[in-house]
């Protein structure tokens, strides 16, 4: 899965806007896929949000042996409702989108507020939330939409204000035809002084299909500590056996260097096909 996260002025006095993404860390996880999410509050409220982000990563990745990834999301999205709720009373304005996309591209999302969701399939724009029973004044999520995307398709998701801003200057179809995430960068370039005077967020996702095969994070911990010690092993061997000759000593460098590279390959197939 290849993304692009953009901030635009988060750091305003009077709202907090931030960008999470997930992804699984081990073989039991990988089914589930990412979780992307989107806050804005107003006013500021970063304990809200930080709050909001453990719910999610602490529930989506939880039960993965036991559920599927339409179950743990409508799980994550219960929670968080449940914390939401206790705000009901006060004057928190929140635009939270919650989304998850698996590795064979099935798609759940939700959302709170005014928030732009967007697919981009071929030459064509989507709004994902358009004609659906919405309700846009709702404190807490209302609807979970799911379903699947094709590979190489690209999703939007944005400030209303950011939004229409792009909207009106046509900058959208740009978007659309975006071969890499950091393409989106280059297209917004021009418009970066007008864009300081907006705060809000822009996530760009390009679906790709993800292998079974998973190297967890500590085994590629493991593999560079392997080659951290790669070169320093080399070295004190050839200076133990290490013949006068300089034609020897080139073969031999080369043959130790073969060596410990099969021995790492072995290593490798052990952890991936065990």
């Amino acid at each position: 899965m290849k993304f692009q996260e953009i901030l635009f002025n988060p750091d305003q006095k009077e709202e907090c806007v931030e960008i999470f993404s997930l992804a699984p860390s081990n073989k039991s996880e990988f089914p589930l896929g990412y979780l992307f999410l989107t806050i804005e509050t107003r006013p500021k409220n970063e304990t809200v949000i930080k709050r909001i982000f453990e719910i999610a990563k602490n529930t989506y990745y939880q039960s993965s042996f036991y559920f599927s990834q339409q179950e743990n999301f409508k799980k994550t999205v219960q929670k968080i409702n449940n914390f939401l709720s206790s705000f009901s009373q006060q004057k928190l304005q929140a635009n939270i989108t919650l989304l998850s996309l698996s590795p064979t591209l099935s798609i759940n999302f939700a959302k709170i507020g005014n928030v732009k969701i967007l697919l981009f399939r071929k030459e064509e724009i989507f709004d994902l939330m358009r004609n659906l029973n919405y309700v846009y004044h709702s404190q807490v999520f209302s609807n979970i939409i799911s379903g699947k995307v094709l590979e190489n398709e690209k999703i939007l998701i944005l400030s209303e204000n950011i939004f229409n801003f792009l909207w009106q200057e046509k900058i959208l179809e740009q978007i659309s035809l975006s071969q890499k995430p950091k393409d989106v960068l280059k297209i917004i370039k021009p418009y970066r002084r007008i864009l300081k005077n907006f705060s809000g967020f822009m996530l760009f996702i390009l679906a790709k299909k993800e292998k079974k095969l998973f190297i967890s994070q500590k085994i590629l911990s493991f593999f560079k500590k392997f080659a951290s010690c790669f070169s320093f092993l080399c070295e004190k061997i050839a200076k133990i056996i290490l013949p006068s000759s300089p034609y020897l000593q080139v073969k031999l460098k080369k043959g130790i260097i073969l060596l410990i590279a099969l021995l790492f390959l072995l290593i490798l197939g052990n952890f991936l096909f065990k």
